[in-house]
């Protein structure tokens, strides 16, 4: 909070309050707005981290009940088991290991797509051609089954902490 405020200060900005995270996402989404609420489950699973927090609403403001979170999980963690995965198969179906700095990296940003079309879909295609294959066509259905199934360890960590904070 204090490099927040500082950075803010030198931008020449006046700070009048720094909320955190999980309070930022709920008002983002008006959640303060709205009348019928009392308690809102905030799970803030970022790229590194995992955060959890209960808010209670009075009054169009958030008041902090409990929070939890793990410093070392988060949507890259999710990244890297599908990303292991489909090397696996590459190499298993090209009896050769991608090692490529360019197609890891093409690789890497078709596992973020693929995990953010299974949010809203059972199965999403992958479809990447590698240069240093040969510019072989490599071709794989990912279902929401099996990220799951590659996951579950992963799924299961995210879990506690919302225990944690519901129990609090």
């Amino acid at each position: 909070r204090n490099f927040t405020m500082k950075a803010a200060s030198i931008a020449g900005l006046e700070v009048l309050r720094v909320i955190n995270e999980p309070t930022a996402a709920a008002m983002a989404y008006g959640l303060h707005k709205k009348s019928n609420l009392h308690n809102v489950l905030v799970i803030d699973l970022g790229g590194g981290t995992l955060d959890v927090s209960l808010l209670n609403v009075q009054g169009g403001m958030f008041l902090t009940q409990a929070m939890a979170g793990n410093n070392y999980l988060g949507g890259q963690d999710f990244n890297q088991r599908l990303l292991e995965y489909l090397l696996g198969v590459i190499q298993s179906r090209f009896q050769q290991n991608l090692e490529d700095k360019e197609d890891l990296q093409s690789l890497r940003l078709i596992v973020e797509e693929t995990k953010l079309n299974l949010t809203y879909s059972h199965k999403a295609f992958v479809s990447l051609r590698f240069n240093s294959l040969d510019n072989k066509l490599f071709q794989e259905v990912v279902t929401r089954e099996l990220f799951e199934k590659l996951n579950y360890d992963l799924f299961e960590k995210v879990l506690l902490p919302i225990k944690t904070v519901l129990e609090r």
